[in-house]
């Protein structure tokens, strides 16, 4: 409601106000002086602020002192106020100035860019704003990419606003500032990461790039990386299954193959935390479950021996990853003897002393699996 004067008799004009019906924002003091009408000799003006108690303006100093000073924020404070003539008549009715405005009090509000997440793979975004001012109500707000004021128009506040933020990829802040009727100005700012550029990776099945694998179960080893944003998740798939969650990125996973002997692949992709997804990055391996096969004969397989230098006669075979390596032993333990590459006939020398004697032989293939044969025969010296 506007400022309303309700003043006195029109033979009486006796005193006026001087204050303009807007708003102001600091303390301020409404100016009463003698209204010079005829025949009257005004000794005193009295006033009294929003019912408060009676004061008095000090005529006898040259700028007219102790004027109504109005310091109570709100749209409705009230003047009252009179004179009084050197005979003691008092003016009637009083004068009442109501809804003197003021407002003492920046507005506020706020920014958050899309859901807050601080990310975006979007130029086009939309502000989340709030504006609010509980004495003079807001007037305008206004937005900026770059926080210069110069060229930004004040405009009708609203709860969303759909914006374009600068090109190129990088931290973005945009600036929002909320104007209420008074005159006060509060400033907001919120930021995002502006990425459009797809993170990378890549992944290895096995710790040294194995060909073959001897388990369905395997170690995956991983990398990832987003210079912008960060990488946010990861998912994988045994190809051409579906996909796996996304879920927290890793440096190793252990993984799940395909159950099944001959080659599995596994895929692998990355998003960064603005949304942007990675090509797929894929690594094979032949899956070997089965253990090779093989068998040794002593000496044709003859029962005795009067040597202990013997001719061993082997197989090895393995349809999967194919036969790595073999290695011997009279004991049956396996520390003696190194590992080595398959032949089909062996020298070997039997261990000391007249009796039965039993060689070990031990087929490895190319996924690690290991299988064991043996063949006996006595020494008599």
């Amino acid at each position: 409601m506007g400022a309303r004067l309700v003043s006195a008799a029109p033979d009486t004009p006796w005193t006026r106000a001087e204050y303009e019906d807007t708003w102001h924002n600091t303390d301020f003091a409404i100016i009463l002086r003698d209204n010079n009408a005829p025949h009257v000799l005004l000794n005193d003006i009295l006033y009294r602020i929003n019912d408060g108690p009676i004061l008095s303006v000090d005529l006898n100093s040259p700028f007219g002192e102790n004027q109504p000073w109005i310091n109570q924020e709100g749209a409705n404070n009230v003047l009252e106020y009179w004179g009084v003539d050197v005979f003691g008549a008092e003016e009637t009715p009083h004068n009442r100035l109501e809804g003197i405005k003021l407002d003492k009090t920046a507005p506020t509000g706020s920014i958050v860019i899309n859901d807050g997440s601080g990310y975006t793979s979007q130029s086009d975004v939309t502000l989340h704003l709030t504006a609010i001012d509980d004495t003079s109500d807001v007037s305008q707000v206004r937005y900026s990419n770059d926080g210069i004021w110069d060229t930004e128009q004040w405009g009708t506040y609203a709860a969303t606003k759909a914006w374009a933020l600068i090109p190129g990829d990088g931290d973005k802040t945009v600036y929002y500032q909320v104007r209420d009727n008074a005159g006060w100005v509060s400033a907001y700012q919120a930021s995002v990461t502006f990425d459009t550029s797809p993170p990378a990776g890549s992944i290895v099945i096995g710790s040294s790039n194995e060909t073959y694998a001897g388990s369905t179960i395997v170690t995956l080893y991983l990398t990832y990386a987003d210079a912008i944003s960060g990488v946010g998740s990861v998912r994988y798939r045994n190809s051409p299954m579906v996909w796996a969650g996304w879920e927290s990125p890793s440096s190793t996973k252990s993984w799940t193959l395909i159950s099944g002997e001959g080659p599995k692949t596994v895929q692998y992709q990355v998003m960064d935390n603005a949304g942007n997804p990675s090509e797929i990055y894929s690594d094979s391996i032949i899956l070997d479950a089965t253990p090779p096969s093989g068998s040794i004969v002593i000496s044709g397989g003859i029962e005795y021996t009067r040597s202990p230098a013997v001719m061993l006669s082997l197989s090895a075979s393995d349809s999967g990853s194919g036969v790595s390596q073999v290695q011997y032993s009279n004991t049956g333990e396996w520390g003696a003897s190194p590992w080595e590459d398959y032949s089909p006939f062996r020298f070997w020398n039997l261990s000391s002393g007249d009796g039965k004697k039993t060689v070990y032989y031990q087929v490895m293939d190319g996924a690690g699996h290991t299988s064991v044969y043996t063949d006996t025969i006595t020494l008599d010296t």
